[in-house]
């Protein structure tokens, strides 16, 4: 069983190349889910629903972020400017998995956040929501 020790990310720039942002603490969950429709009828002879799917929606996820001076932070700027944009972007989780295990997600960025908590360090954090089917390949 692998833990997420070694994980990464990586944005798309307009090259399109991927650059890695440095210093992510911790990745949220992807959890993607499908709507469903009611397709019952009055005539139907139980009263068990029948259900069709729907569009299936990639939903958002967190990154938290080791907490830099927003002063002299080129990650935070550059986060700051998908988040002004209205464009998608690939962003990419490369697992330190045997087979290079990633996913590339393509999202926008809905928020940036921070953290100060008591007794533990500072944080920023990104919500990325996903638009379009996320896909699992390899890293190089």
């Amino acid at each position: 069983m692998s833990d997420g020790l070694g994980a990464t990310l990586w944005r798309e720039n307009d090259v399109p190349v991927f650059e890695q942002v440095a210093g992510v603490r911790s990745f949220g969950d992807l959890d993607f889910s499908a709507d469903t429709y009611d397709d019952s009828t009055v005539d139907q002879t139980d009263r068990w629903k029948r259900k069709s799917k729907g569009m299936i929606d990639a939903g958002e996820t967190e990154v938290v972020l080791v907490w830099k001076d927003a002063t002299s932070d080129p990650v935070y700027d550059t986060l700051i400017g998908d988040l002004e944009a209205d464009t998608v972007r690939n962003y990419q989780v490369q697992l330190p998995t045997t087979g290079k295990t990633a996913f590339t997600l393509p999202a926008l960025v809905t928020g940036i956040g921070a953290a100060f908590p008591v007794g533990d360090k500072m944080a920023r954090k990104i919500k990325l929501t996903l638009s379009g089917k996320p896909t699992q390949g390899v890293w190089v």
